[in-house]
């Protein structure tokens, strides 16, 4: 008997199992490939559209002995000599993966979350590309091309929102999704999963965007589909579920559904640590993230304390993540810390939350320097988060200063995208005006509450479930200084306040 080549069984038993999931598209879209296409295009899409498959290379040639010396899914070994097959009838293949499978390592490294820089640039020129030719294929062939033209769509909405293209990329995403209801409606079987991812990101789209009830309606429906999935096969498709549940809380919280949001946060961080006692170098992160949202949603219910045990253990997790690999985690890291000192606030903590609100505000203001496009909003909210913490500890002029900078970065935002980023602008200038208020300048902190109101009563008339207690604290508060420096009132602007706040 053949020895196995035990470098290619490690690489085999690593990557093979990923195979699985999106042979469908993989194998339609080799089968697909003409045989006199050019091995570096056909090695470039291969990177773009299965950047999960890095160890793509290690399946030429691999032997019987190859494939029994690793233990895998029966699934899994029979899709290994597909796939070997394929190479067998395509030659062009052969070579595009011989020539491009060294470079297929570095560019699933590309596509992590968090990296950014020319690489980034790099892929969302690539995923336009790879979208328009799969668009081209699948107006010829709509039946072979429509699910890698879905998968392309998808890919490009990521490389969008990465960048900060917020439009563009909710578009992409929209077409992805209507792709993948109209394929799923025709093949369920094959088809649901990729709905169901599809679904994830469009509702994550849509929320980055501001459209908070669409976003929730269809966070709703991917958990759904992944429920019924991972009741069937959980091994699959718990981890999709537990994605989905993690984006779904954290919609209900932008909802004003507390409760819920609390409910579904937990049953998420519950899947994730159990996923991550398994398996923590694949699901650490993801049970981070998923604490770092469970404790906004027990802050959001007055749970303060287990708030703060929740925020300390996603900071603890990330820190030690970023370490090891800072261009992926540190702008996770940078989120929970701006977590994690706005629960040590809440519990009187001062000082420990002043100084995790300057290092979330260090992180933040370097990433937004190398790009702005994607970080400028999270440094307004440190910045605002920061500014709060010196109001606390007595260091008002510093608070005005530092809450300035927040404000002025938000009136930028505000210009280009008003409904996402004008409810942020009216927090900001709300603690603004607390601020000048705790100064004695009453009548500056009026017209700061003022302005407030004229920023956040537009949208709030469109979602008052998800802006109505925002718009009622700034009232009061406009109401107070208004009261305390003897300063007439608009009284147009509080009747306006008024209907948007009464009871439909």
């Amino acid at each position: 008997m053949t020895r196995p080549n035990w470098e290619r069984s490690i690489v085999l038993g690593d990557e093979l199992p990923q195979l699985v999931p999106v042979w469908p598209s993989l194998r339609s879209y080799l089968q697909s490939v003409p045989a006199d296409a050019v091995p570096a295009q056909v090695a470039r899409d291969l990177r773009i559209r299965f950047p999960s498959i890095a160890g793509i290379a290690a399946w030429d040639g691999a032997s019987d002995e190859d494939l029994a010396s690793v233990d895998l899914p029966e699934e899994a070994i029979q899709l290994g000599k597909e796939v070997q097959a394929l190479l067998e009838q395509k030659p062009v293949l052969r070579k595009a993966i011989r020539e491009g499978g060294g470079e297929f390592s570095d560019a699933a490294d590309l596509l992590k979350p968090g990296h950014q820089g020319e690489g980034e640039a790099e892929l969302l020129k690539a995923a336009r590309e790879v979208a328009e030719h799969y668009r081209m294929l699948a107006t010829r062939d709509p039946e072979a091309f429509l699910p890698d033209l879905g998968s392309s769509l998808n890919n490009l909405g990521n490389r969008l929102s990465a960048v900060g293209k917020r439009e563009e990329s909710l578009s992409a995403t929209r077409e992805a999704t209507g792709l993948w209801r109209t394929l799923a409606a025709q093949n369920p079987v094959t088809f649901l999963p990729n709905l169901a991812m599809s679904l994830n990101n469009l509702g994550a789209t849509l929320s980055a965007a501001g459209k908070r009830e669409e976003a929730l309606s269809i966070a709703r429906e991917a958990t759904e589909l992944r429920r019924s999935l991972a009741s069937r096969n959980p091994e699959t498709f718990l981890p999709d579920l537990a994605t989905s549940l993690h984006n779904l809380g954290a919609t209900l919280l932008e909802a004003g559904q507390r409760e819920e949001a609390l409910s579904t946060a937990r049953e998420a961080t519950e899947l994730r640590r159990s996923l991550a006692s398994r398996n923590p170098e694949t699901f650490l992160p993801d049970l981070a993230m998923s604490l770092h949202n469970l404790g906004a949603a027990l802050s959001a219910v007055g749970q303060r304390e287990e708030a703060l045990s929740a925020a300390r253990e996603a900071t603890e997790l990330r820190r030690s993540l970023a370490a090891s690999n800072p261009d992926a985690f540190l702008p996770n890291l940078a989120g929970s810390l701006h977590n994690l000192g706005n629960q040590m606030s809440a519990v009187g903590q001062r000082e420990e939350a002043l100084s995790a609100a300057r290092e979330a505000t260090e992180l933040r203001r370097s990433l937004a320097t190398r790009n702005p496009d994607a970080f400028l909003p999270d440094l307004a909210k440190s910045l605002n988060s920061l500014g709060n913490r010196l109001s606390e500890v007595g260091n008002r002029e510093d608070a005005l200063d530092t809450n300035g900078e927040a404000v002025a970065i938000q009136r930028r935002l505000v210009a280009v995208a008003p409904g996402v980023f004008g409810p942020n602008l009216a927090r900001y200038l709300g603690a603004r005006g607390s601020v000048l208020g705790e100064q004695g300048d009453h009548e500056e902190a009026a017209a700061t509450f003022r302005e407030a109101l004229l920023v956040l009563l537009p949208l709030a008339q469109g979602h008052p479930g998800a802006l109505g207690d925002l718009l009622g604290t700034l009232a009061q508060d406009y109401l107070e200084s208004a009261q305390a420096g003897g300063i007439p009132m608009d009284d147009d602007v509080f009747a306006e306040v008024v209907e948007v706040l009464k009871p439909s």
